[in-house]
């Protein structure tokens, strides 16, 4: 028998992962019981709720804060614990102050839970970034305990592109030791990275495809960034499929984007373009888009390196993210420079507005070190990517502009370097507005949609779930 405690962020919607897994768990010697957030609208089970004699405490940016422990059923009678008190009733996120001290009072309740339950847990299964502080706290706040030290921690994250950076005062104001806030701690480019305290804590990592692992085997011994943790833990990072009854969204039945369409009909993709780029005041040219953090990891140097000779070629650009004081001061002076052809959001683009970039856009420069997979969405929304081609092995790259092969959709450079990745950038501006450019872009929409529409049963993400736990346990 492993026992499990699976902690989720969410306990509202019918489609929630944490409330369809565990009945596919029960019949595999899984004994499971889940931990959430009271939130407001949460689904409280089959009948009312009964409040433990427990208390946890959390210390939390110079408060202390008292969560009660209320006990309900769920479906098949599984044991469900909600974390009560006023700070968590509005749910958690990383988007401002209140929701970050939410993450951390949420963390530390399930740590002090798990340190006095009377069950000892094997596992405890963290779903998502919004819960991954769980595995820094249970090693280096609540370590004492018998009960934390005997449970392995496996935190699932569905990539690497979100890093879950905060302000790095954050480490001290939620308790966690000063020596974190080091580049050999959770410190990444000036920030707190909640998924670096994963790297380093957890006893496993689930992505839900394999493309992490295989970069990082790629890459090993090459300076990647923070991703460089990995190369010591490879044997840590699993697969986890995750199963959703979500409709994959895509061009053709987004309602957040301007106008809908499809490889067969493409002319919403115009009407998107034009609204965005009147949005931000750019011209009507080939509208290029940079969407990630402003760090050299994430290959905002080599963007830097082309610049002129992307404006030279007439190109609009977009960029759409943050960086440490040096890189936004650098995209200022690039819109003063160029202006009316090149247009910053200054923010971490929600999963709405990355889509309306995409749906905007004709190609997305994506010079990322490791993979997101957002080049996989670009290509459902008939944005056209040029990436860096060890991070973005699933792209067919353009080898001759003069002789297009039966598969090619997109563009890749093999060399990190600014040669490499120009070639690439001018050979997709070349043959942009042929008819070339169509038969890449429908090559480029058909397979995004064949990899991202992958039918994933629930009985497949359990299976997976037991193949994981069991490794550890």
């Amino acid at each position: 028998m492993i026992r499990v405690l699976y902690v989720s962020s969410d306990f509202c919607s019918e489609n929630d992962l944490a409330r369809a897994l565990p009945e596919h768990l029960l019949n595999h010697d899984i004994d499971i019981d889940i931990v959430v957030p009271h939130v407001k609208g949460a689904y409280e089970g089959e009948g009312p709720l009964a409040e433990r004699l427990a208390k946890c405490h959390a210390h939390v940016d110079g408060v202390r804060y008292e969560v009660k422990v209320l006990e309900g059923r769920a479906n098949h009678h599984v044991r469900v614990f909600y974390m009560d008190a006023p700070i968590l009733v509005k749910g958690l996120t990383l988007a401002n102050d209140d929701g970050i001290r939410a993450c951390a009072v949420f963390a530390h309740a399930v740590c002090s839970w798990i340190s006095q339950s009377a069950h000892a847990y094997d596992i405890i299964h963290c779903e998502g970034l919004l819960t991954a502080l769980v595995a820094p706290l249970m090693r280096r706040v609540y370590g004492a305990s018998p009960r934390t030290q005997s449970a392995r921690v496996l935190v699932a994250v569905s990539g690497i592109d979100n890093k879950g950076n905060i302000d790095l005062s954050w480490i001290s104001r939620m308790g966690l030791p000063d020596d974190l806030a080091s580049s050999e701690g959770m410190e990444f480019y000036g920030k707190m990275s909640i998924l670096n305290g994963a790297y380093l804590y957890a006893d496993a990592l689930a992505f839900p495809n394999d493309s992490v692992r295989q970069n990082v085997e790629k890459n090993r011994g090459k300076d990647i960034g923070m991703e460089g943790v990995l190369f010591d833990k490879i044997d840590r990072i699993h697969t986890l499929r995750v199963h959703s009854d979500v409709k994959v969204l895509g061009p053709d039945n987004d309602d957040a984007i301007a106008a809908k369409y499809s490889s067969a009909n493409i002319s919403g993709k115009g009407k998107c373009k034009s609204q965005l780029a009147r949005k931000l005041g750019l011209k009507k040219n080939p509208l290029v888009a940079y969407i990630g953090s402003l760090n050299a990891d994430a290959g905002i140097d080599l963007v830097n390196d082309i610049l002129d000779d992307l404006m030279d070629a007439g190109i609009s650009l977009l960029i759409a993210g943050t960086g440490n004081k040096t890189y936004n001061s650098a995209i200022e002076s690039w819109k003063d420079e160029f202006e009316g052809n090149i247009a910053w959001m200054a923010e971490t683009p929600s999963e709405d507005k990355v889509r309306r970039i995409l749906s905007a856009a004709d190609i997305l420069l994506d010079p990322a070190k490791t993979n997101s997979n957002l080049h996989l969405l670009a290509m459902r929304y008939g944005c056209i990517p040029v990436a860096y081609a060890a991070a973005a092995n699933d792209i067919y790259g353009v080898k001759n502009i003069e002789k297009l092969g039966s598969l090619e959709n997109g563009f890749t450079f093999k060399n990190y370097d600014a040669d490499d990745f120009y070639d690439a950038a001018m050979d997709a501006l070349d043959l942009y507005a042929t008819p070339d450019w169509d038969t890449i872009r429908a090559h480029a929409m058909s397979q995004g949609k064949d990899i991202q529409s992958e039918d994933v049963t629930i009985d497949e993400t359990a299976k997976d779930c037991i193949r994981i736990y069991e490794s550890l346990k």
